[in-house]
Order: C-alpha cells, then sequence, then structure tokens
C-alpha cells in the first residue's frame, strides 16, 4: 500500500492537532507519512506516530552551518538537530533530510559543515534543494530585490532556480548533490534488501 503523504511540515507541533491526527489515522488504517519541525520531535511522538501508521517522516534539518542557521533565523541549535534526529533513528523510523543550500552569504565552509551534519546524523534519504530568494522575504530585499532575476513560477527550486553563485561555491554544491545522490542510492539499495 502507498502510503498517503500529509502535506504539513508541522505534524507533530501542536499536541492536540497531533492527538487528532493520529487517532484519526489509527482508526482508518492508513500508512502515511507527514513533516515534523527539529524541534517537536519527541520520543513519545515518534512511537504515537508509528503506532498511528507513520512510515515515513520528513524532517527540515536545512543546514549544518550555526550560522547559516542564525542567519536565516531557524532558532535551531545544530546539537538540537544532532540529539533529536537520533530518535528517528532509534525507534526504527525511516525519515528524510530537507536542506537548504546556495544562500548568498554561504560559503564552502558552511556547505562541509552540512555534508559533515548530515553524514553524521545518517538520514534515510537527503533532499538538497537550492535557496530561492522569494519576492517578499527579508533575503530577496536585501540581495535581490535590485536585481534582473525573473522567476519562471513559484516553485523553481534546486540547480535551475536562477541565483547566480560564485564559480567555487557552484562548484561545492554541485559536489553536494553528487555526494547525497550517490548516498541515496546506496541508502535505497540497503532498505530494499531488509
Amino acid at each position: 500500500t502507498v502510503p498517503a503523504l500529509i502535506m504539513d511540515d508541522c505534524v507533530l507541533t501542536n499536541s492536540k492537532r497531533f492527538r487528532e491526527f493520529t487517532t484519526a489515522f489509527r482508526a482508518a488504517r492508513v500508512p502515511f507519512e507527514a513533516g515534523a519541525r527539529i524541534m517537536s520531535i519527541t520520543r513519545e511522538k515518534l512511537t504515537t506516530f508509528m503506532e498511528s501508521g507513520g512510515v515515513r517522516m520528513g524532517v527540515g534539518v536545512e543546514s549544518g552551518s550555526q550560522r547559516v542557521l542564525d542567519r536565516v533565523k531557524k532558532r535551531l541549535k545544530v546539537e538540537e538537530t544532532v540529539k533529536r534526529t537520533s530518535l528517528l533513528k532509534e525507534v526504527g523510523l525511516e525519515w528524510q533530510a530537507f536542506v537548504v543550500v546556495g544562500f548568498p552569504f554561504e560559503t564552502p565552509d558552511d556547505l562541509k559543515m552540512t555534508e559533515e551534519l548530515l553524514l553524521k546524523i545518517e538520514p534515510s534519504f537527503v533532499s538538497i534543494n537550492r535557496f530561492t530568494p522569494y519576492p517578499g522575504t527579508e533575503l530577496y530585499r536585501e540581495h535581490y530585490q535590485q536585481s534582473q532575476l525573473r522567476f519562471r513560477d513559484l516553485y523553481q527550486l534546486n540547480r535551475n532556480n536562477g541565483v547566480e553563485l560564485s564559480d567555487e561555491m557552484q562548484e561545492q554544491v554541485e559536489r553536494l548533490y553528487t555526494v547525497f545522490d550517490k548516498y541515496n542510492r546506496k541508502s535505497r539499495i540497503a532498505n530494499e534488501s531488509c
């Protein structure tokens, strides 16, 4: 059975809503996957999630660089990411880590920290997304307001987002894609053999 995909990255955040949500899925006996914020992850919530039919979770890891996390106001510490994502592995829940790369202030060292964090926390799958400066956001106003950046659509993420990076940063971002494409293939093969 293909699990239902719940398009909500805050499933664990509101406790009352989480109880209602998991009660409904438990009663329906429908497997599902959903997203969660790092700071909402607890062992108790993960257990309830799985007992209710949750089979996979998407988690916004965002970056392995504390400087980047602070700059984009994530109110998250790298140490908390390590601590809370370890619970996913302990309970045996398959999970996907989402990261964003290519910020206008990001450095190769920041990318290296992100790579090192991902290899340390060992998600089941890694999704790397290129930063997109959406109009109206603080980063757009600071870095792109006066540019000739054109948007094809609101979902122009990843490699072809139109944001220019230095040659060194572009090379490092592409290297990261290559590293985690291999990681994902290896992880998929390992999961299929279980």
